[in-house]
Parts: structure tokens; C-alpha cells; sequence
């Protein structure tokens, strides 16, 4: 497989964040220093030759990534409206709401979205 075959340069590893603060950690393709092959994130091992996944931090970074690590707070919070069931976010800070994720917040886990409820049928 040649590395320009790859159809993605990142992939997602995990969320991290606060319970209504989670957000998509990526983790970038890894080049084999044995056979300069390109790997996804996810193989611990070279596709080509099998020598080991190095072990460095190859995270996509963006702002929220960048807070988490430092060990601050993300201002910014998802809140569920009770009447359309619909994620919009509440800054705890300044009181401001908004329907569009902010940047703070970073890459919305992928299963965050629109909210059906759980209807039980009589």
C-alpha cells in the first residue's frame, strides 16, 4: 500500500473533557523509521514490515486539546434544550448560549448530536 493510497491523515482515538465539555481527540498517521511506510494512528505495529509503533505524542492539537492538558477549565458547556431536545452551549462565565459548537470546545465527539427521547409506547 503507498502512502498516497491512505484516504485519511488522522484518526480519531477517544474523547476527553468533562461530562458536557467532551471533545474528539485525533491522533496523525505515523511514518515506520524502518521502512518509511505511512500507518494510521490505530496500528501499533508498521503495515509493511511490522517494526513497532514509536512512541511519541502525534495528538491533533487545537485549543481544547491544549486547555485539557494544561489542566484549565473550558468555559463553555453543552446544555440539552428540554423542549427541542437539541444540544446548544452555555459559557458559565459570561451566561452567554449559543446553537453553534464554539471553538473551545474543540471536534464534537462523534456521537453528540441531535437528542431523540425515548418514548415508551402504551
Amino acid at each position: 500500500m503507498m502512502s498516497e493510497g491512505l484516504p485519511r491523515k488522522v484518526t480519531a482515538v477517544g474523547v476527553v473533557g468533562d461530562i458536557g465539555q467532551l471533545f474528539t481527540v485525533y491522533e496523525k498517521n505515523w511514518m515506520c523509521s524502518e521502512c518509511n511506510q505511512e500507518n494510521y494512528a490505530s496500528r501499533g505495529r508498521c503495515f509493511r514490515c511490522k517494526a513497532a509503533k514509536p512512541a511519541v505524542d502525534n495528538y491533533v492539537g487545537d485549543n481544547a486539546l491544549q486547555t485539557f492538558k494544561e489542566g484549565n477549565q473550558i468555559d463553555w458547556q453543552e446544555v440539552i434544550d428540554p423542549v427541542s431536545y437539541q444540544i446548544y452551549y452555555y459559557n458559565r462565565v459570561t451566561g452567554k448560549t449559543q446553537w453553534e459548537r464554539p471553538l473551545e470546545l474543540g471536534v464534537a465527539p462523534h456521537a453528540t448530536g441531535n437528542i431523540t427521547p425515548y418514548i415508551t409506547w402504551i
